[in-house]
């Protein structure tokens, strides 16, 4: 293991030098711990009132024993000697002098003195081993402090007992470690799986043996920092072998760890390189075992089906010559070994030509990984170069027998070659053209336009085409057509002879001037039809719009009042009453549904369908057009299955068109399907064609095959007897398909009659560009503004339309805001100025100043210049939402629209006000 910060100084740390001096300051403290004690006892032994035939020595061996204990050998004899004078001068007659007059007294006060030496010489080898000790776990510490790695010691139960400062810096840990738990200092997990991972304390306590950790293991610091490190564990022993700690080594590893990454990350761009290369290239490792292979060098040399990563090429070639053995060995030591062109027998018997390069690749700066071999099959080349030579020989036997005139001038503008029609446009024979120049044969030809490209083409070599009217000496001309080219020679021409084109030329020219002027006359006349067509498209996209706005409006106050009764606005309803109310609103959404259907088929034969991509989930998507429709499945006990496949999750459409495209054909298979069947929606994701489908089937009374074709006609219904059992309008398929189309897609149908549909929609798909997205949900939860927040809020509605404001009216004011009616543009902006609102509800199709117009007024108001507006309107063609938006309107709703939807979009936007 690497030392990264060696000491910085070889004398011992603060904590020794104070020991040295504690040590002998306890050292005189026990001479005068030894004189005291001693003083104590002879007290203690007056205090008792011994007499002099008792035995006294035991009493006086304790300040001995007690002297040596605390201070060694030099406070024990000092003891030994205090006690014995005392003793023999004070405590043994002759009293007051040091003579002894009893031979017991003086055998017992000997072996007094004996004991008392021997205790204090026990005594100094217990201190001497206790510095011995003190100095070694000193010196310990130095050592672990002083080692670049970071080091962490701890005892039997793995509380952390050290740390040296490079541990303190990667844990985040001070003083404070000491004494914890290791797993609490040191915790650490997996890279990859972020699993907690055993400490090698733990493991080192456990087993007794030296742990090694370097499986990608992340310290987790105090702060939150995730290191990567390299760790090992030893343990602490004594001399007997008894573990008394463990000692925990670590160091940072992430520059090494960015270093592995960015060579893994480029050992895998050369071996996509490799096998996504056109050429056939092949990427060994030192023992000839494939690491890369390209696609082309598996195709040429017929390796498809052998599995080749990891398998040795002398393996799949066991039959190789000894030469190319020889010649890898080379390259393995650094040569670089090519061929033009070498022999390859097929196992067919069959022989290739291939040319090939060998070159050495580096693991490192100085570490040959193993050799790249680029090789190109030549035996398609070598045939080319074959037949061409033969060719050529072909070719000069073909020129001479060519209608078109071949010409070849050397470099010094003489004739070289001439074929027999070259010679007839010249007009003259090979011993007058050859040898000779263009300018001894034809003088002045070098001011001529001809001769001028001629020497372009023979300065800069490039080819060059002309008609060019030659003039002959005798007076009379020709118009030829040159073709001509550089030649190693110097240029080669070619001539044809193009006077009758040119002649005929000049007759159709004349003839072209006089269809000119009928084409004039007839463009005119297409002019007008265009002018009449545009016209009639302008009436009927007027018409449309008219109608939209027309039926909009009074199904605007039909699904309003409807609403307003269900909600129980104007009281209580019965059930019956309820069922009725619902009835009424399916019938009228119905009715939206078909003018809705007729306006998109208008918008997409206008090519003005508006497709805005987003990424979308799929599964939501498909769970909110399932819910369309369940209510009807109940309804006839049809049962609904889903299938979703798992790669699926994520597609970039527009989420309300392939809504509508879902809908519509699930609509129809629950329409056309009987009581008890089964419906399906099924999700596939193709990799391969980039592809995913949304299949919808039934079981239903299925389409006989005749009657496909016209599935996808506007307005057109497979059987008029249908029409009478089943309701629509005959749109829904062939805005299914015109939707897919405008997605990039197609749509395919399997059916036949009684047995079910399978309605299959595929659209684009890049499961590669298709990245997660970090969305909670795919349903957006509508705003809602407390009930007491919107009391008293001041709503100005400007609608032309009395049912339609009536209905709007007294629904707001049953929830709580104060509603101001205006029924034109210039009511609405007086309104506004005179008592300025908290929104503004517009209508756009007024009588006097339109709704377009006093939104622009209102704007231009700095006092209601942020009062948010919502048009309300039943303009919904192509473009209806952007006038709105761009005459600075904040949101816009088609009439008919759901109350709920509109009060949801009034308190969203007092919300962001």
């Amino acid at each position: 293991m690497d030392i990264h910060r060696p000491p910085s100084s070889p004398t011992p740390p603060p904590s020794i030098r104070q020991g040295i001096a504690f040590g002998l300051r306890s050292t005189w403290q026990a001479y005068v711990l030894a004189a005291i004690v001693t003083a104590a006892t002879l007290a203690l032994y007056g205090a008792l009132g011994f007499g002099a035939d008792q035995n006294i020595f035991g009493l006086f061996l304790l300040p001995i024993i007690l002297s040596a204990y605390v201070g060694g050998l030099g406070p024990g004899l000092f003891a030994v000697v205090l006690v014995a004078l005392l003793t023999n001068y004070l405590l043994l007659p002759p009293y007051d002098t040091f003579a002894i007059s009893s031979t017991i007294d003086s055998s017992r006060w000997l072996i007094m003195i004996i004991v008392g030496v021997l205790c204090s010489a026990l005594s100094e080898g217990l201190h001497q081993a206790r510095r011995s000790t003190e100095v070694s776990r000193q010196l310990y510490a130095v050592t672990l402090a002083s080692i670049g790695d970071a080091v962490i010691s701890t005892d039997t139960q793995g509380r952390v007992n050290f740390l040296n400062d490079e541990a303190r810096v990667l844990t985040g840990w001070g003083n404070d470690a000491l004494g914890q738990h290791l797993d609490v200092v040191f915790p650490i997990v997996n890279e990859d799986t972020r699993a907690s991972v055993e400490s090698p304390v733990s493991k080192v306590l456990r087993t007794g043996a030296v742990i090694g950790l370097a499986n990608h293991t992340l310290l987790i610091a105090r702060d939150g920092r995730e290191i990567p490190i390299d760790d090992s564990g030893a343990p602490i022993k004594d001399s007997q072998g008894h573990t008394l700690g463990v000692v925990l080594v670590f160091r940072d590893v992430t520059e090494q760890r960015r270093a592995e990454v960015a060579l893994q990350r480029s050992e895998r761009t050369l071996k996509l390189f490799v096998e996504m290369a056109p050429a056939a290239i092949a990427m060994f490792d030192t023992e000839m075992r494939y690491l890369a292979v390209s696609r082309r060098f598996i195709s040429d040399y017929r390796l498809e089906e052998h599995e080749l990563i990891g398998r040795s090429h002398y393996e799949i070639f066991p039959e190789i010559p000894d030469r190319w053995r020889e010649i890898h060995r080379r390259c393995q030591t650094g040569s670089v070994e090519m061929c033009e062109e070498d022999p390859f027998p097929r196992e067919d018997g069959t022989m290739d030509w291939v040319r090939w390069e060998l070159h050495p690749w580096y693991a490192s700066e100085a570490t040959i990984g193993g050799i790249v071999l680029l090789s190109e099959v030549i035996t398609a080349r070598k045939q080319s170069q074959a037949a061409l030579r033969e060719s050529e020989a072909r070719f000069h036997k073909t020129l001479d027998t060519m209608l078109e005139g071949c010409q070849i001038i050397g470099f010094d503008w003489r004739y070289l070659y001439l074929n027999d029609s070259a010679l007839r446009h010249a007009r003259m024979s090979q011993e007058g053209l050859i040898g000779h120049t263009m300018m001894e044969v034809f003088p002045g030809i070098e001011q001529t336009e001809m001769f001028g490209l001629l020497h372009r083409c023979l300065e800069d070599r490039s080819n060059h085409r002309m008609e060019n009217l030659f003039a002959y000496p005798d007076g009379s001309s020709a118009w030829y057509d040159l073709s001509i080219q550089p030649s190693p020679e110097g240029l080669f021409i070619l001539s044809i002879d193009i006077t009758d084109r040119k002649q005929t030329e000049a007759a159709i020219q004349a003839e072209r001037a006089l269809l000119a002027e009928r084409v004039a006359e007839r463009t005119a006349e297409l002019r007008q039809v265009n002018t009449d067509l545009a016209r009639a498209t302008q009436l009927k996209d007027e018409f449309l719009a008219n109608m939209s706005h027309e039926l909009r409006t009074p199904l605007t106050a039909i699904l309003g009042r409807t609403e307003l009764m269900q909600e129980m606005v104007y009281g209580s309803i019965t059930p019956k009453q309820a069922d009725s109310l619902r009835g009424i609103e399916a019938s009228g959404r119905h009715l939206l549904s078909l003018i809705n259907d007729i306006l998109d088929l208008s918008k997409i034969e206008a090519g003005k369908i508006e497709i805005e991509p987003l990424m979308i989930q799929v599964e939501p998507l498909c769970h909110s057009s399932l819910q369309m429709v369940m209510e009807s499945a109940r309804a006839k006990e049809i049962s609904v299955r889903t299938t979703y496949d798992s790669m699926v999750s994520l597609i970039h459409a527009d989420e309300r068109r392939i809504k509508q495209i879902l809908v519509n054909l699930l609509t129809n298979a629950v329409k056309f399907t009987p009581a008890g069947g089964s419906v399906g929606l099924e999700v596939r994701g193709n990799a391969q064609t980039d592809t995913v489908s949304f299949t919808v089937w039934d079981t239903g009374i299925g389409i006989a095959a005749d009657d496909i074709a016209q599935l996808f006609q506007p307005f057109v219904q497979i059987d008029k007897g249908l029409n009478r059992q089943y309701e629509g309008t005959g749109l829904g398929l062939s805005l299914v398909q015109r939707l897919t189309i405008a997605h990039g897609g197609w749509v395919d149908v399997e059916s036949s009659l009684g047995e079910g549909s399978r309605f299959r929609v595929t659209l684009p798909w890049n499961p590669e560009d298709v990245a997660p997205q970090d969305e909670a949900s795919g349903i957006i939860e509508p705003a809602r503004v407390p009930a007491a927040s919107v009391v008293g809020l001041h709503i100005l509605l400007a609608e032309d339309n009395q049912a339609n404001s009536q209905v709007v009216e007294e629904y707001l004011r049953a929830h709580g805001y104060v509603v101001t009616l205006a029924y034109n543009g210039a009511e609405a902006l007086a309104c506004a100025e005179a008592s300025p609102p908290a929104i503004i509800l517009m209508d756009i199709q007024m009588p006097g100043m339109d709704g377009l117009e006093a939104i622009r007024r209102v704007r231009a108001n700095e006092r209601l210049a942020t009062v948010p507006i919502i048009a309300l309107t039943a303009l919904a063609m192509p473009g209806d939402r952007e006038r709105c938006l761009a005459a600075g309107a904040d949101d816009y709703l088609a009439k008919p629209f759901s109350l709920i939807k509109l009060r949801e979009l009034i308190a969203q936007h007092l919300r962001q006000r």
